[in-house]
């Protein structure tokens, strides 16, 4: 795991952290206009010619391949080592 690959967000009081579902979309949007992906998605750059569903749909596609269950362990070692570093 590259920490890089992690993206924050600040939801509903904004001083709590959670972990984007989207790191790509999410984070490059605000700064670059064009949707231009780093990597590509499908023999594409353009994240929208990659997919044409919406989000939620590539979101419960990732869940029923087993990816909310590997975020979940890689979310829960990433707090656990957040903690250790404060610790030190």
């Amino acid at each position: 795991m590259h920490l890089k690959n992690w993206s924050t967000i600040y939801p509903g009081d904004g001083c709590t952290p959670a972990i984007a579902r989207v790191y790509d979309v999410l984070s490059t949007t605000a700064y670059f206009p064009k949707d231009d992906m780093a990597l590509s998605l499908g023999g594409e750059k353009s994240f929208k010619a990659s997919y044409s569903g919406s989000l939620a749909e590539v979101c419960e596609a990732g869940a029923a391949t087993g990816s909310r269950r590997h975020l979940g362990r890689q979310a829960s070692r990433f707090i656990g080592e957040r903690s250790l570093v404060a610790a030190s």
